[in-house]
Order: C-alpha cells, then sequence, then structure tokens
C-alpha cells in the first residue's frame, strides 16, 4: 500500500500508532510497549526505537505504522520482527519498492513499506501480519541537534498530534479523532526513555523542562533516564544542557567500526565575549549593479545594505565597491561606521542606478584589492543576482584570492544562480542567502548579525600531535564567533591517545588551546560516521561542477563512506522496503 501526502486531518494520543481495517473501519492495533535509547555525541543523535504490539485480529492484516520523528531526522535502519521472523528495510526507487510491496503482499508474504508523510512523519504500511502475533517494530534515525542561547536541546516526539492520514483512509478517519492527551491522563501504554550523553566538552546545565529524570553526571558524559514516575507518553521529552562557559572549549568525539574511524571536533565558543575578546570587523559590500540587477533586485540589494549598515558597531568599518562592466570604490580607505558617515552613505546609495553588463570577475578583484587592516575580520557581502555563465572562472578566482577574507553571498531577485552562490561562499568560509523582491530583508539581515556578530577566534589550526586524523572537512575552517560552535569531521586510520592543539586569533592575538583526545580502535556512534558521510559529498560536490545528467562525477567516491548499508541520506523520490524474506 502505498501512502501519500494528502487526506483527511486525524489527531493521535500516544508515540507512534499502529492501524488496520477491519470491518471497514480503522482500529488501533494495541501497543504494548517501547523503548528508547538514544546516544548524543556532540552535536548529533543517534535514536533507537523499539515498540511491542499485538495484532487483535483472528486473521492476517495489513497495517499502517503511524510514528512522528523530530523535523530533520534521517531513518537509517528500521527491522520488523513477527512470527519468528526478522524483516530489515532497503532502498529502491519509488515504483520499484512499490512493487515488490505489492507482490510480495499478494504472495501472503510478511512486507512493508516505509513512506515519509510530513518532514516529521513517518507512515509505514505492512502486510500480512499474522493473527494474534506479537509485532516488535525497531526504528533508528540520526539527527543534528538544535543549538540556542549556549546550548543544545534534545527533543523525542511522544505524541502523533493532529496529522493527515492518506485518501484511502479518509473515511474512517472519524474512528481515530482521539484527542491528545493532557499532562496527567494515562496512554494505553508506558515508555522507557534512556540518554547516553558525551558532549565532547564540559557539560555547564543539563536538565529536562518537560519530564522528572534521573541524572548520573561525569564531567562531559552523563546517563539520563525518565524517572519511573513520568513515564506516561502524553507529551514530548525534552532534554536541554548548555556547554558555553566563560572560555572556548576544545573536544573530539569519535566512532570505528572498520579500517577507518570517523571523528567530530568541536570547538564551543564562550556564552559570551568582553569587548576586548572580540576581533574587529572589516565589512565590504560588493554589489552588482549590471541591467540585469535594474529595478525590484536592485532596490532590494540596497534595502539590505541599509539595514545591515546599521547593524555595525562604532569601531567596525566598511567599505562598498560596485560592480557591473566596471568597477568603482566609494572611498579611498576604510569608513568609520559612525553614525554621521553611515547617514551620508546612506544619501550616496539612493543615488545609484543599474546598467550594463556583469564582470563579476573585476568586481571581486576589486574588493579584495581594498586595504586590509590585519587586525580586522574582512567579511565580503557579495550581493547579486548571479546571472553570468563564467561560474568555473569566478570560483576559481575566489579560490585564489580570498585569502583571510570571509565571504557571505546574498542572491536576490526571483531566479539567481544558486550553485555559483552556494560554491563562493563556501570557499570563502561563510553562507548564502536567497531574498525574494517580494520578501522582507529583515530576516535575512537579522541572521547574518547573529552570524558575523561576534567573533573569538579567527584563522584557526589544528596539531593534531601525531594523531592519524586526515580528510578534515571542511579544509577551511570557518570562524568561530559567539553562539555558533564549530564542528569538523573527519577520518583517522590507526587509533590511538594524544594532545591535539588547536591555535588562532582572538582579537589580533594569538591563542591557543590543548586538550587530551583519544582515538579508539572501536566504538560504536553511527550517528558520527553519517555526519562525516555528509559533509564529504558537499565537499565532493563542491571539486566536481554538476553535469547534464544532473548527477556529479564524485557521487560514488562519496557514498563509499555511508556507515550502515540502510542509511538514508536525503534521497528524494525513493522509499524504504523491508525485505520480505525471512531472517
Amino acid at each position: 500500500m502505498i501512502l501519500t501526502t494528502s487526506g483527511s486531518a486525524v489527531a493521535g494520543s500516544g508515540q507512534g500508532r499502529l492501524v488496520t481495517e477491519v470491518d471497514g473501519k480503522l482500529v488501533d492495533v494495541p501497543l504494548e510497549h517501547t523503548d528508547v535509547r538514544i546516544q548524543v555525541d556532540g552535536p548529533v543523535a543517534h535514536a533507537t526505537v523499539t515498540q511491542r504490539y499485538k495484532n487483535p485480529s483472528t486473521t492476517k492484516i495489513e497495517a499502517v505504522y503511524l510514528f512522528p520523528l523530530p523535523t530533520g531526522a534521517a531513518v537509517n535502519d528500521f527491522v520488523l520482527a513477527s512470527g519468528g521472523r526478522r524483516i530489515r528495510g532497503t532502498i529502491m526507487e519509488r515504483g520499484q519498492a512499490k512493487q515488490v510491496y505489492e507482490a510480495a503482499r499478494k504472495k501472503g508474504l510478511v512486507a512493508a513499506l516505509l513512506t515519509q508523510e510530513r518532514p516529521n512523519l513517518f507512515t509505514q504500511s505492512i502486510a500480512n501480519l499474522e493473527p494474534a502475533a506479537t509485532i516488535e517494530v525497531t526504528l533508528s534515525y540520526i539527527q543534528r541537534l538544535d543549538y540556542d542561547d549556549g546550548g543544545y536541546s534534545l527533543v523525542f516526539p511522544m505524541v502523533v498530534g493532529p496529522r493527515y492520514l492518506p485518501k484511502q483512509w479518509a473515511a474512517a478517519s472519524a474512528d481515530l479523532q482521539a484527542p491528545t492527551l493532557p499532562p496527567g491522563l494515562r496512554s494505553t501504554h508506558d515508555i522507557a526513555l534512556a540518554v547516553e550523553l558525551d558532549a565532547g566538552v564540559a557539560i555547564e546545565e543539563l536538565g529536562s523542562p518537560s519530564h522528572q529524570i534521573a541524572i548520573t553526571r561525569d564531567g562531559r558524559k552523563a546517563r539520563i533516564r525518565i524517572q519511573p514516575g513520568d513515564t506516561i507518553p502524553n507529551k514530548d521529552f525534552i532534554l536541554a544542557y548548555k556547554l558555553a562557559g566563560a572560555a572556548p572549549k576544545v573536544g573530539v568525539v569519535a566512532h570505528r567500526d572498520g579500517e577507518l574511524g570517523s571523528f567530530l571536533l568541536v570547538v564551543q565558543p564562550p556564552a559570551a565575549a568582553a569587548p576586548d575578546k572580540i576581533t574587529p570587523r572589516e565589512l565590504i559590500f560588493v554589489l552588482d549593479t549590471s541591467s540585469s540587477m535594474r529595478g525590484a533586485p536592485l532596490a532590494k540589494a540596497k534595502e539590505l545594505i541599509r539595514r545591515m549598515l546599521w547593524t555595525l558597531r562604532p569601531d567596525d568599518t566598511f567599505q562598498i565597491v560596485r560592480f557591473a562592466d566596471t568597477t568603482s570604490v566609494l572611498a579611498p580607505g576604510p569608513i568609520s561606521a559612525k553614525p554621521a558617515n553611515v547617514d551620508y552613505v546612506l544619501k550616496w546609495l539612493g543615488t545609484v542606478e543599474a546598467g550594463g553588463g556583469t564582470e563579476m570577475t573585476t568586481g571581486i578583484a576589486g574588493a579584495l584589492a581594498v586595504p586590509h587592516d590585519p587586525l580586522r575580520l574582512r567579511i565580503l557581502a557579495f550581493i547579486t543576482d548571479g546571472y553570468v555563465g563564467n561560474e568555473d572562472e569566478i570560483l576559481a578566482m575566489v579560490g585564489k584570492q580570498i585569502g583571510a577574507s570571509r565571504l557571505f553571498a546574498f542572491g536576490v531577485g526571483t531566479a539567481v544562480n544558486r550553485y555559483l552562490l552556494e560554491e563562493m561562499a563556501a570557499i570563502g568560509r561563510g553562507s548564502v542567502q536567497v531574498v525574494r523582491p517580494d520578501e522582507d530583508t529583515g530576516r535575512a539581515v537579522a541572521l547574518f548579525e547573529r552570524r558575523i556578530d561576534a567573533p573569538v577566534l579567527t584563522d584557526l589550526k589544528i596539531d593534531w600531535g601525531g594523531l592519524a586524523a586526515r580528510d578534515i572537512t571542511p579544509a577551511a575552517i570557518p570562524d568561530v564567533f559567539v553562539g555558533q560552535p564549530l564542528v569538523l569531521s573527519g577520518r583517522y586510520g590507526a587509533p590511538g591517545s594524544g594532545v591535539i592543539t588547536v591555535s588562532g586569533k582572538q582579537a589580533g592575538r594569538s591563542v591557543a588551546f590543548s586538550v587530551p583526545v583519544e582515538l579508539p580502535a572501536r566504538a560504536a556512534r553511527p550517528a558520527i560516521a553519517t555526519v562525516g558521510a555528509r559533509e564529504d559529498r558537499r565537499a565532493v560536490a563542491r571539486l566536481d561542477p554538476p553535469s547534464g545528467s544532473g548527477r556529479r562525477a564524485g557521487d560514488h567516491r562519496a557514498l563509499a563512506r555511508a556507515p550502515h548499508p540502510h542509511a538514508v541520506h536525503g534521497l528524494r523520490g525513493r522509499r524504504r522496503i523491508a525485505d520480505h524474506r525471512g531472517r
């Protein structure tokens, strides 16, 4: 059975639901127990959820398993156990998966088909469940945790809440209109949940705003479990922990189950920084004023610059470089971000008009030729629609000349050249944002301001002290800002222990942080390998420009690092289908 995203609303009252059709109506397959084990390593989590159901019917049934996941989670394994048989999911193309599932169902074989209904909701069709049989469903997924206000939050959904079932179930959906249970009322089952946490660096604060928990702490590690009196799954579980302290922290978490290991290196910024610890900034606006920017795109670009200027501190400096078929610089030297100077530039900005060709290479050269104060962090805000055809030449130029500068790209217009902007930002250790003509610039500027607000470590270098670290991604190490942990991924050959040193600049002064590190011979932390594989794909993609087929030559090299044969890495147009052979 193939499930789609359209349908009628239903509400649920527990973590995960298994439903089947009996006499034309949808009924719940009773859930007996849920067990959740979550391993958190640095900024990533690997969760294994096991739920035990029982088929209430006296005949074989086809059931639908409905369950929520955290937004952005990637399912990496699905196992169904029933009647002494163990069935594991594999990845197939959408059409092929449907055919295999239907063929197995018609033959009376046990089979399952997994479908993502929403970014945070999955359904699993399960065919030919034996009568009165116990069914055990085990789902594993990996997620990157949200960081805010000096710490991370781990959320495990325990309530399906209002969702949609497919059209073929719409007629019976009224039978599933059970309201979400308020706190204190029982669901049909209890849940056991335990978290093994290795933050990579020392934990400052740890707690749950949602549940009563028992905690065992040991430096950067902790074990957490829900207290027996709070195991009713009628609200989402939230675990919050703060890592930011008075000074930057460095830590490494690692995984190894084969010839090569994987690791994540985390540089945790302080919770706040004194003015003398913040590197002053030099912001250079690189403004495309070619003919393609005429009208709404240029108006939006000007609005971006206006708002960005007012975010600067008085000790910052700025400059504006405009380019079309020629390039010009607003002033012969850096402009102090004093209010009077900002007012003058805003008036000048109102006189700027669009016209001419798009000689982007001369614009880049002009911006990088502006005299640079080595005590300042130079940030290029590149604002364009990207309508050029010489992307390779431009990217090669950025790579050769960017030096110590950072590049943040802003695309303005209805159809910007996203490929060019994303690659420019990746090479320039920045980020990219796209602003449509009908979109307010406030959000883009606020995000940009947060990203560049307080640089506390720049020009980072890592001395691995003889450890066999390799394939560090990204190769160009970004800066560390207050409120933004830096996470690098890599691999290692020979295991070992040693001391690594992370060095850089803090407000123009050289600083270094040393920390003991162990790269183990064996450690089961699959989320770490998954993050590394994803970063590998991004890095390889930047080395191989897109071909006419839409695929990149480096795809197979990146996929070779996938940590698990059943892992899902954002593959679109595919569904997971369980192998219907007994194991």
